[in-house]
């Protein structure tokens, strides 16, 4: 039976009920695949870095403005300086940048893989000859 919210009311489909095994189920699976990803990486040679989400799908990789209204959907337009993108490519932009800072690189000193797929042709890349 759904337990009722601190407001007296239900969530939809009993989700308060089930919250806390979805949460155990979500945890277990992350944990596994962490350790996977973390035991081939190492078979490699690859360092695997750690980085907090936290405001990775709000956050602006130009300006970085944080908001929640940055993001709406699929799509992500700043409110401060405009740039726009993907939401799931800004979040990985985000991500991405914050793991270089941990390793001490600079991510603006790198260049920037998009730019050049689309300098070779409105982003298809050509076969090497």
């Amino acid at each position: 039976k759904p337990k009722p919210k601190e407001n007296g009311g239900y969530d939809p489909n009993g989700q308060s009920a089930k919250k806390g095994l979805n949460r155990v189920i979500s945890d277990a699976a992350w944990g596994e695949l962490i350790k996977k990803v973390e035991v081939v990486a190492a078979k490699s040679g690859i360092p695997v870095i750690k980085v907090n989400p936290r405001h990775t799908s709000q956050q602006c990789p130009k300006c970085h403005y944080i908001s929640a209204d940055n993001r709406s959907g699929e799509k992500f337009v700043c409110t401060e300086c405009g740039y726009h993108d993907d939401a799931d490519i800004n979040g990985g932009v985000n991500i991405r940048n914050k793991g270089l800072k941990q390793l001490g690189i600079d991510p603006t000193q790198l260049p920037s893989v998009r730019s050049r797929s689309v300098a070779y042709g409105q982003g298809k890349l050509r076969p090497r000859n």
